[in-house]
């Protein structure tokens, strides 16, 4: 056996075993704060600055470091990520208050003219949207929470589908914003119409008598796809405004002008 070979293996003797456990309904917060009573340490700790994930952390008794930590494999209802969001909604929507004045303060103090007139009018748009979907988000948490409480379906086999393409269109057009891609803005708009048939699907599978299994209807759920809808328009608007911005080319409304 060489000296390499037997330092790997030196170093594999002081390494330990690694267990993971995956929990559901319970914050990593109430879960470290948990695993410290049971430690009898009482120390847990906000740890996502070091460790990435939204980790809390917990000390037992001889110093070791159990990790919380964010995990996609599986997912369930998070009240707490809903008042998550219902409290970061004031916060934001103050700050785009404040971009929306500055657009006003620059529009009657300087007059600007020409690419400098749409680049405000651009942002003072997108500020208006902004605060549109801070508010269809806050709505879609509210009706989430309510759901929870009430212990009614949120039909995740219906709903994913139509979040992640909302979430994606929203997104890909903030990068359009930053980017002043037209073509990509001009895609985005054309990937609404499928958000919209989407939609419209899920609208139908929600109050098919015919599916099978399925609970009693859930008006929650209804509000929430609607604002998932919501925000695909408004993903839309954006778009349009990155058009107006480069082109001087209005096309809000279906034709460009």
């Amino acid at each position: 056996m060489n000296a390499k070979t037997q330092a790997q293996i030196n170093r594999m003797k002081e390494q330990t075993i690694g267990v993971e456990v995956e929990m559901n309904s319970i914050t990593r917060r109430a879960a470290a704060k948990l695993a410290a009573d049971f430690f009898g340490t009482n120390r847990y700790e906000d740890t996502a600055f070091r460790n990435g994930y939204y980790t809390w952390s917990a000390w037992d008794a001889q110093g070791r470091e159990w990790k919380f930590q964010k995990d996609v494999s599986i997912s369930g209802p998070d009240s707490d990520g809903a008042n998550s969001i219902i409290a970061d909604s004031d916060p934001l929507q103050e700050e785009t208050r404040q971009v929306l004045s500055l657009c006003s303060s620059v529009l009657t103090q300087f007059h600007p003219l020409g690419r400098d007139l749409r680049l405000v009018i651009t942002f003072s748009r997108c500020g208006d949207k902004l605060q549109e979907c801070m508010e269809e988000v806050t709505g879609i948490a509210k009706h989430a929470k309510a759901s929870i409480r009430h212990q009614e379906s949120l039909s995740p086999d219906i709903v994913l589908p139509l979040l992640e393409m909302a979430v994606s269109e929203f997104r890909d057009a903030a990068r359009c914003l930053e980017t002043q891609d037209v073509d990509a803005a001009r895609e985005i708009r054309l990937r609404d119409k499928k958000l919209d048939k989407a939609h419209r699907k899920a609208l139908a599978l929600l109050v098919s008598p015919e599916r099978a299994g399925a609970p009693a209807l859930n008006v929650n759920l209804l509000f929430i796809i609607r604002s998932l809808e919501r925000i695909g328009d408004i993903a839309k608007t954006i778009a349009a405004t990155v058009v107006f911005l480069k082109e001087a080319t209005d096309i809000r409304h279906g034709k460009e002008k």
